[in-house]
């Protein structure tokens, strides 16, 4: 019951964002369908670009109002003399009155409405300035045309964690559009929401997006070659954003769009899943002890029919005595789930509790579950006793189990479900550890990132000063300037045919720092002064998807964002290397010699506190009104799998729990067998029969039905776990000796639980046995 009553938990807490919206029922973010013939994925994106929601709204009256939201941005903030990092967005002027966010100072109305206007949340406005009456102050931030000044408008109730949209602050979307005006039908970068009308129909409002994009965006589509067809729009709920789930049922991917806490059912169907296993496998044992323990209470029965109890009083008595005991062990689970949470909250990296009487709705699922229980395990088992015949239980004739075709299916299929958790935590396993130790093809050791303060005009001149002064300190080796996410798509033309590759910026010191081996040509150096202007390195996959076979000195042509072409020279090639999730196949990717946000300082090992105290040092001295943030590369890799890494510990708890359950059944059946085989073991003995032969007869039957239970579940494991394992570009092959582990671990956990008992009973003393009546 804690283990459903936590599931539960979990699932209701994933199923509660964006729900504190007023109008939650009425807002839906606009999806992009994008089958572009040169897109690898044409999945479906919750992204939009500029033009899409003014074009909608003014020719669709269903909807009532839209707003943009330019979300997953961060960057310097000075406020009172203090630098800080601050997550922001770019906001149309509603978003306060389409989106429930409450504001401590301000009016929603017109919060937005100033060029230079900005909305603090109250934690950020206290980080600057120790207070959150913060309204007609000023505060500057670095965008691209440099530092500008920005006049606070608002504060921000503190943003609740179970919101898709994130921020620390909120500047105008016109301030976005004095930088970037863009009127772009197929780019796809930013939220755009609308708020229909009461009684909108969402199918038609989907086929009036249709209708629009072909009439506006025809000219654009005949310059990319493209069909309207290609482009697909569509609705979302804004309360399926955090699980990816749409209106009519379907669950796509969903990329880019920028909004925070992005989740998945899978994980809350997962948990479920698991919590009803274990749940069911409970319900088993107490299916299986009570039939078998019927042999205690047989002769009750037979007098209570006799003294005129009629059978549906014993039918009663049975169920009144399971509520009893579901009672308890609801109660229990309680205290068992508010023991547990700040462990469970951990792993699921949740923050969630329970009060009385705040989370009535918990409660009251908690007693549908004890209902459920009670009629689980209480049912069956009265009405089979209240069956008995009066005769035989009082002369001890009545065959309490006959075949146990019943029983043994219970066994069987609890086995089922437990053998399936070890196959599945056994294959989880490995491919956790085959992420962990696969060669990415650069060595991350020791290595942090820095993001510098792009919009003050850096040039290489700042950035070989800056270089200077880090590897003048005895505890920091080396210092790159370069990207290693995957860049922007380019369109690359080789040899008449046309690619889509990823494009990094790097300078020379890039590679070598990384230990990335180059296989042909050679790398950026000073001693090339074209290679800035004319020079690219690519990888190995680029060069098998051109068709290269001397890429070395290979003209090709770049395309850029405005269309216009520009030649570049291959001079290095090199391994093929992981820049980004394991989960992703490897691209092809061109590297230039150009200037990079991000720089990479490679700190000297055994050094470390000393090269942070020293890069934090240099980089105040250098931007002493910028905030500086490394991160260690290598804790950014495993962040990528952390999901995994938890669901690692949730399923493997779940298997040990599983495991032990089964034991406990297994023990108390072995028990009562052996008791209903008392006399007919008592008679092997003395007629010679050893105690290995006998513990190897009550054994046979049980090993059997295990063998069973490893026979289903080794497909039904294989197809999930191979299921999963597809959303790996770079995976292990699921092997036999995983279902030969999982069956080994079954049979000795059986094995040793039925002999340990079976045992028992083979030495017990036979005369004593005959005698027992």
């Amino acid at each position: 019951m804690a283990c459903t009553l936590l599931a539960i938990l979990f699932v209701n807490d994933e199923n509660s964002y964006d729900k504190f919206h007023e109008k939650a029922s009425r807002l839906y973010r606009i999806t992009t369908s994008n089958n572009n013939r040169l897109r690898e994925k044409n999945g479906i994106m919750g992204a939009t670009g500029q033009v899409q929601g003014p074009a909608f709204k003014a020719s669709i009256p269903e909807i009532q109002e839209y707003t943009r939201i330019m979300a997953g941005l961060s960057t310097n903030f000075i406020g009172d003399h203090k630098p800080l990092l601050v997550n922001f967005v770019y906001a149309d002027e509603n978003f306060f009155k389409v989106f429930s966010f409450p504001l401590l100072y301000g009016n929603p109305s017109n919060v937005l409405r100033g060029l230079n206007s900005v909305v603090l949340t109250e934690e950020t406005a206290r980080r600057f300035f120790g207070k959150t009456d913060v309204v007609g102050k000023i505060i500057k931030l670095e965008e691209g045309h440099g530092t500008a000044t920005f006049l606070i408008t608002g504060v921000a109730k503190t943003i609740s964690t179970h919101s898709s949209i994130q921020f620390e602050a909120v500047l105008p979307f016109s301030y976005l559009q004095t930088m970037f005006p863009d009127r772009a039908w197929l780019n796809s970068y930013l939220s755009t929401f609308v708020l229909l009308q009461p009684q909108a129909d969402i199918k038609k409002v989907e086929n009036k997006f249709a209708e629009i994009f072909r009439n506006e965006a025809g000219d654009q589509l005949k310059n990319e070659n493209m069909l309207p067809s290609q482009v697909r729009y569509g609705l979302q709920p804004i309360t399926g954003i955090h699980l990816n789930i749409f209106e009519r049922g379907s669950n796509p991917i969903i990329g880019r769009g920028n909004l925070n806490e992005a989740s998945s059912a899978t994980y809350s169907y997962l948990l479920m899943g698991i919590a009803v296993f274990i749940l069911i496998m409970a319900c088993v044992n107490f299916l299986n002890l009570s039939i078998a323990g019927s042999l205690t209470r047989s002769k009750e029965i037979g007098i209570r029919k006799i003294s005129g109890g009629t059978r549906s009083q014993i039918v009663w008595q049975f169920l009144i005595d399971a509520s009893i005991l579901c009672s308890i062990s609801y109660i229990l689970s309680i205290i068992l789930v508010t023991a547990v949470l700040p462990v469970f909250n951990q792993l699921s990296q949740k923050n969630i509790s329970i009060s009385f009487p705040t989370d009535m709705v918990f409660f009251l699922y908690g007693l549908m579950l004890m209902s459920i229980c009670i009629i689980m395990v209480g049912l069956y088992p009265a009405i089979k006793l209240s069956l008995f015949n009066v005769a035989e239980v009082l002369y001890d004739r009545q065959k309490l189990n006959g075949k146990n075709i019943f029983t043994k299916s219970l066994i069987v299929l609890q086995f089922t479900l437990a053998v399936s958790l070890v196959i599945v935590t056994i294959i989880y396993y490995r491919q956790m550890i085959f992420i962990s130790q696969n060669d990415l093809g650069y060595n991350a050791s020791g290595i942090i990132e820095c993001h510098l303060p792009v919009f003050r005009n850096i040039n290489q001149h700042t950035i070989n000063v800056l270089r200077n002064e880090l590897i003048g300190e005895p505890s920091i080796n080396q210092m790159a300037n370069g990207d290693m996410v995957p860049g922007d798509e380019y369109k690359f033309r080789v040899n008449g045919s046309e690619i889509k590759v990823n494009r990094n910026n790097i300078d020379q010191f890039f590679l070598s720092m990384l230990e990335v081996p180059l296989k042909e040509g050679r790398n950026f150096s000073s001693s090339f002064n074209s290679d800035s202007a004319r020079s690219v390195i690519v990888n190995e996959t680029f060069v098998k998807e051109a068709g290269l076979k001397n890429p070395i000195g290979q003209q090709i042509i770049m395309t850029n964002g405005l269309g216009v072409n520009h030649s570049k020279t291959i001079v290095g090639v090199v391994k093929d290397f992981h820049y980004a999730s394991l989960k992703e196949k490897i691209n092809p990717l061109v590297l230039e010699r150009g200037q990079s946000e991000y720089i990479w300082i490679k700190l000297q090992k055994g050094k470390i506190p000393e090269a942070l105290s020293a890069v934090q040092r240099i980089f105040r001295k250098t931007f002493p009104e910028y905030y500086n943030q490394y991160a260690f590369v290598e804790e950014d890799i495993k962040g990528q799998y952390a999901n995994e890494q938890r669901w690692k510990q949730i399923i493997s708890y779940a298997s040990i729990l599983a495991v032990i359950i089964c034991c406990i059944g297994l023990f108390g059946l072995a028990h009562f067998e052996t008791i209903k085989r008392t006399k007919e073991i008592g008679i092997r003995k003395v007629l010679g029969a050893s105690a290995a032969n006998i513990s190897r007869l009550l054994s046979k039957d049980f090993l059997q039905l295990v063998l069973l239970a490893i026979i289903i579940a080794s497909p039904i494991a294989w197809y999930a776990m191979n299921a999963w394992l597809q959303n790996f570009s770079y995976r292990i092959h699921i092997s036999w000796l995983d279902f030969i582990i999982a069956a080994v671990i079954a049979f000795a956990v059986a094995l040793i639980t039925v002999s340990s008992q079976a045992f028992k009973t083979a030495i017990a003393n036979p005369v004593k046995s005959l005698r027992t009546e």
